[in-house]
């Protein structure tokens, strides 16, 4: 119906029943390491590629290689993909994505120890400075 084939027009009779889902069950939550994180509307033709890539791709800080968790919370499941397998066409296609799931992109184990390396910078060097002005 969403491309506008007419093989899909069906003709209705009594007692049958039309459901039209409201737009808030058509939409995946986005969070973590992406651009823009937040809900993404979901199509019938969504890959998890092209899911991450409305969410304006993943940051600097996941790393080269991040870790993807999609997160099935009617369900109570979690699956954890590479980006590798999600951008490799036969291994994306065997992703399913269903409304109300939550994709989640951490943070790579090298950012966390930049990080702290980052915030302990001006200390180490304020203490650099002191101890060397403390020998003169």
């Amino acid at each position: 119906m969403e491309t506008g084939n007419a093989m899909a027009d069906m003709r209705l009779r009594r007692d049958d029943v039309v459901y039209v889902p409201s737009a808030s069950e058509r939409f995946i939550s986005i969070l973590g390491e992406v651009q823009h994180p937040g809900a993404v509307p979901l199509s019938f033709n969504s890959t998890l590629a092209s899911v991450l890539a409305q969410a304006g791709g993943i940051t600097d800080h996941a790393g080269n290689n991040p870790h993807i968790q999609v997160v099935d919370p009617v369900a109570g499941t979690s699956r954890v993909l590479t980006l590798k397998d999600v951008l490799t066409p036969a291994k994306s296609l065997e992703v399913t994505l269903k409304p109300g799931e939550i994709i989640y992109v951490p943070k790579s184990g090298f950012y966390k120890g930049t990080y702290v390396l980052e915030r302990l910078s001006p200390l180490i060097t304020m203490a650099s400075v002191a101890a060397y002005a403390g020998v003169l």
